[in-house]
């Protein structure tokens, strides 16, 4: 009688040391990780050149106030499950000065299991930027991982 809660104890810690033997699905891979386009374009409110990683709804909705000032024709967040996927989003700012596109280029999976995010800002035709209005921005998704995110604008 005594031997089952020991034998269920041990077949419990069995159970989780073969687990931990697997590699992990939430590790990014090494190389090229695939990314798809959620919105880009002109006219965003965010003011400032950054680039964001975004996790969940709140976060979403929460840049979202800021992105989509009442003026745009973006009334809702994109859905994305954020169970699967995040976001990654990156600014140009307000900068009347010049006309430019923001475009994620390249994410990477590197060897130290964080994924790079290269992005760049390319100069484009004035009659692109809707009168110079707002900031151009591009975001995309990626497959989630528990993995730490650094973005890096090319020159």
């Amino acid at each position: 009688m005594r031997t089952t809660p020991i034998l269920a104890a041990a077949l419990l810690l069995a159970a989780a040391l073969v687990g931990c033997l697997e590699p992990s699905p939430s590790s990014p891979p090494t190389g090229p990780i695939a990314f798809e386009t959620v919105e880009k374009g002109q006219g965003s409110g965010v003011e400032d050149r950054k680039a964001l990683e975004i996790r969940n709804d709140t976060a979403v909705f929460n840049l979202w106030v800021r992105h989509d000032p009442a003026t745009n024709d973006h009334p809702d967040p994109p859905a994305v499950d954020f169970s699967q996927k995040t976001v990654l989003a990156v600014f140009e700012g307000l900068d009347a000065s010049t006309c430019r596109s923001a475009e994620v280029t390249n994410v990477t999976g590197l060897d130290n299991g964080t994924i790079q995010a290269e992005w760049n800002l390319t100069p484009v035709a004035e009659e692109a930027c809707e009168g110079g209005n707002g900031s151009a921005f591009h975001m995309v998704a990626i497959d989630r991982y528990d993995a730490e995110i650094a973005f890096v604008l090319e020159d």
